[in-house]
């Protein structure tokens, strides 16, 4: 399908609509050639809501912005891409589309970075916390996340809970059976639960209904689930990752000084892996639903910040982690006021370790032993 824009884009508001559309249908190929934008889809698609989905991406691209926070430049010299170095020395070992082994420097890389974020929770003096890895559905539906990101929900289910069905299943999925996917209705039962796909929500969850909270911060350590791999067979995109989560809960001045005191902290980190990279205003695709006037507002509010990490292989930024503001949207959404009776406000950073690695090896070159000095030491590698 060829759509004709009527409008100038900048480089921002391309890549936002380009990525926008890849999120909201399957496709095969999406492309912006002068003001005609071509679309090759991989399913049923009626113009007449392309049309309609199209206006409001238009709408939201012309608001883009980018607002800096940080910048640090750096020249490194390496511009490859260190994936297949990876996978030939087996530091990085692929088991399914987005699915990974690590181990090796890679994986010492990866602790040190971790243990870095978990310093700066701990000069936060968060309670460490551990989640589960299913949520269950009650989590869903009071965020609303089902209707606002199915794109990238992944759900769990069982086998049912008689005999017959139990006896059925076995037969029919055996080794020795030609399979390579499991039917959803051959005796599974409802889903009551889904893989984490965010790691603060459950936080939030944990303290519904309370009515005296106090100015706290929370840290925990997960991995996260999404329905999602990379268009390039790399670390940039992952079915499940790891994040580290530092979450500030309760009143409105509490959560913006720690969310810049964070924001500092992360400032800092940058500087000291010298990495080129910046924190800037977020704008990130999505479903086309309500999200999408969710995401003018988002944007005018600067409540969404993201790491990036530039790839000189390609030139493009690679997200490792984001700076979020709630504003009292969960203290809303789970009951959880203050001593004062108001709603709680929120927000958290979110660091994820894979693509944070990925994104050193991808300036630094893939030879560990080859990086500088201070840089080793920082990351305990020596």
């Amino acid at each position: 399908m060829d759509y004709r824009l009527q409008t100038d884009l900048d480089e921002k508001g391309r890549e936002f609509l380009v990525s926008s559309i890849r999120r909201s249908y399957r496709t095969t190929h999406v492309d912006i050639a002068g003001d005609t934008l071509t679309v090759a889809f991989g399913e049923a698609v009626s113009p007449d809501a392309f049309d309609q989905l199209m206006k409001k991406l238009l709408y939201i691209s012309k608001s883009i912005n980018r607002d800096v926070l940080f910048v640090n430049r750096a020249d490194h010299p390496y511009n490859g891409n260190p994936m297949a170095d990876l996978l030939q020395c087996r530091d990085v070992i692929k088991i399914a589309d987005g699915q990974y082994v690590f181990q090796g420097g890679f994986w010492k890389v990866f602790n040190g970075l971790h243990d870095y974020v978990k310093r700066i929770a701990k000069a936060c003096d968060a309670v460490e916390q551990e989640y589960p890895a299913l949520w269950p559905v009650d989590l869903f539906k009071k965020i609303d996340y089902f209707k606002e990101f199915p794109q990238q929900v992944i759900l769990a289910t069982t086998v049912k809970d008689t005999f017959e069905d139990r006896g059925r299943f076995a037969g029919r999925y055996g080794r020795d059976q030609d399979y390579d996917a499991v039917r959803v209705q051959d005796g599974l039962a409802d889903c009551r639960y889904g893989l984490q796909p965010a790691v603060c929500d459950v936080c939030y969850y944990t303290l519904s209904h309370s009515v005296d909270h106090a100015n706290t911060v929370y840290t925990t350590y997960n991995k996260v689930f999404r329905n999602e791999v990379s268009s390039t067979d790399s670390l940039d995109r992952l079915t499940a990752f790891s994040v580290r989560d530092i979450m500030f809960v309760g009143d409105r001045d509490f959560v913006l000084t720690t969310r810049q005191r964070l924001i500092e902290h992360l400032s800092e980190f940058l500087r000291v892996l010298n990495l080129d990279c910046r924190i800037e205003t977020a704008n990130d695709p999505f479903f086309m639903n309500e999200s999408a006037m969710k995401n003018v507002f988002q944007n005018a509010s600067r409540l969404k910040h993201e790491l990036l990490v530039r790839l000189n292989y390609s030139g493009g930024q690679l997200a490792v982690g984001s700076i979020n503001l709630h504003l009292d949207f969960f203290g809303k959404a789970f009951d959880i006021r203050l001593p004062d009776g108001t709603w709680a406000h929120s927000g958290c950073i979110g660091i994820g370790f894979e693509r944070l690695t990925y994104g050193l090896y991808c300036q630094y070159g893939p030879d560990i032993d080859k990086w500088p000095a201070a840089l080793r030491q920082t990351l305990g590698l020596d």
